[in-house]
């Protein structure tokens, strides 16, 4: 069972949610910086999985998915793919 402490202050974990979902919209249609081609793929990568996250912590109303981004750590994209 996935449990989360509710954010101090006047509408709690409501406004956290919120301002998730605020400073989401204003950075997702951002595109990519300019990168050397061949740290493209790990952008990408990162770029996805963040997505992810985020995307299912809000259509949770707040409560992180059975993954996150600590499930990915230490992995790259060249390094799964052999």
């Amino acid at each position: 069972m996935t449990t989360h402490s509710p954010a101090a202050g006047p509408g709690g974990h409501l406004a956290t949610v919120r301002e998730v979902a605020l400073l989401w919209a204003w950075h997702h249609p951002e595109p990519f910086p300019e990168v050397p081609p061949d740290d493209k793929l790990d952008l990408v990568y990162l770029d996805l999985t963040v997505a992810g996250c985020v995307s299912t912590y809000l259509g949770n109303g707040g409560i992180p998915g059975p993954t996150t981004l600590s499930g990915t750590a230490g992995r790259r994209p060249r390094e799964t793919a052999r």
